[in-house]
Formats: C-alpha cells, sequence, structure tokens
C-alpha cells in the first residue's frame, strides 16, 4: 500500500508531539522528586558565636561542638557575664547545666542504642524547603515550618541550623536566633564537663537529649 504524504506528516507529528509531552513529563516527574541531600559521615567539630533576639531582650554566647557530638552552650543577657551553661556530654551520657545562681547539676540523657550519631543524608521536602542559599559560607536548607519559623540548616555542619527567622518578614539577625564566626577546629574537652573539684547535684529526671516516650 502506498504512504499517502498527508499520513506521514501527521505520522512524523504524532510521534515529535509524543516525544515532547515524555520531555515535559519527564522534567515534571524530576522537579516532583524530593532532591537528597548529604551530610558528613562524621560529627564535624566546631564554635560559633550566638545570639537570640526576642520581646525579651537580646541573648548573646557561644557553642562549641566536638567530634563526638557533645556539644557547650553559654550565654548571657547582652552586655553582662555568663548565667547558663548547658553541655550535653555524649560519652557520659549526662547533661550537666550551670546557673549562676545555683551552681553546677547533672541530669542522665537518653541516648539512642545505636548511639549519638549524625545525621548523614535527607530529602527536601518539596513546596517547603529550597537549597542553595549561603549563611556564614555555608549553603543551606531553608525550610518554612506551620508556624511560619523559617529555618537555615547547614548539611556541611552536619544540618545544624545557622538560623532561625521567628518573625515574618524580619531576618534571624533582628527577631530570632543566629550563629556567626563559625570556627571549625579541635575544641578542648575540658569544656565538655564541669571544672574539676566542682560540686555537682546529681539528679535523676533525665535532661539534655530525652527520648520522645519521656518528653
Amino acid at each position: 500500500m502506498q504512504t499517502r504524504p498527508w499520513m506521514v506528516i501527521v505520522l512524523i507529528t504524532s510521534l515529535a508531539f509524543g516525544a515532547g509531552i515524555a520531555r515535559i513529563s519527564g522534567h515534571v516527574r524530576d522537579m516532583l522528586q524530593p532532591q537528597s541531600i548529604d551530610g558528613p559521615a562524621k560529627w564535624v567539630s566546631f564554635s560559633a558565636k550566638f545570639q537570640r533576639i526576642d520581646p525579651n531582650g537580646t541573648t548573646v554566647g557561644q557553642l562549641y561542638r566536638t567530634t563526638d557530638g557533645s556539644t557547650r552552650h553559654e550565654s548571657a543577657r547582652k552586655g553582662e557575664t555568663v548565667s547558663l551553661i548547658a553541655i550535653k556530654n555524649i560519652p557520659e551520657r549526662t547533661f550537666y547545666m550551670w546557673h549562676d545562681f545555683s551552681g553546677w547539676e547533672s541530669h542522665p540523657m537518653d541516648l539512642p542504642p545505636q548511639g549519638w550519631l549524625p545525621l548523614q543524608s535527607r530529602s527536601l521536602d518539596v513546596g517547603l524547603e529550597t537549597f542553595g542559599e549561603r549563611i556564614e559560607g555555608y549553603e543551606v536548607i531553608k525550610s518554612i515550618d506551620p508556624s511560619g519559623f523559617i529555618g537555615y540548616r547547614a548539611p556541611e555542619l552536619n544540618f545544624f541550623t545557622l538560623q532561625i527567622a521567628m518573625c515574618v518578614g524580619k531576618p534571624a539577625t533582628s527577631c530570632g536566633i543566629s550563629y556567626s564566626q563559625v570556627v571549625l577546629g579541635d575544641v578542648a574537652p575540658e569544656l565538655f564537663k564541669p571544672p574539676a573539684g566542682e560540686n555537682v547535684i546529681r539528679k535523676a529526671d533525665a535532661g539534655g537529649i530525652v527520648a520522645k516516650a519521656r518528653q
């Protein structure tokens, strides 16, 4: 049977249209696929300055984190001396807290059976999260939660939250929590427990890292 020219044109056009639809569908599928972001396999050790601005005023301080995931957070009202120290000591599974008016106390921490391990990968929540902005030189995941808070997490720092903007339309540096002057490198191990010779009041209730069942 002889193929008529117009039939050939229709066939070619149909194939081209079908291929175009397939490409578009592929692009849409790729856009809808959650983007997976990887982080380091081990805890990254660093220190950083801290600031929180809320209706009660401004709190400033310092954060330290070491290679086993332990953290030390020092804070004070702006212009004042340190009034609170919170330490999560992972090897000891102990949360230490110091208040300037009451001294040191300790609480047990509930850690997962496999240990306190860093998040190594996560997928973006399509429509609610984006990746690519930079905070303190680090690419961050920008997330918006139902309350309107906007968080910025750095995968290179084990998905650590560098900023949280808590007022709509305002940056974290004017209304929220922000970390700055991030310095990578080893942190002195003595920072993650009370100074030698200090009296520590041991309490039975869990603190620091607590299993959801106990919250």
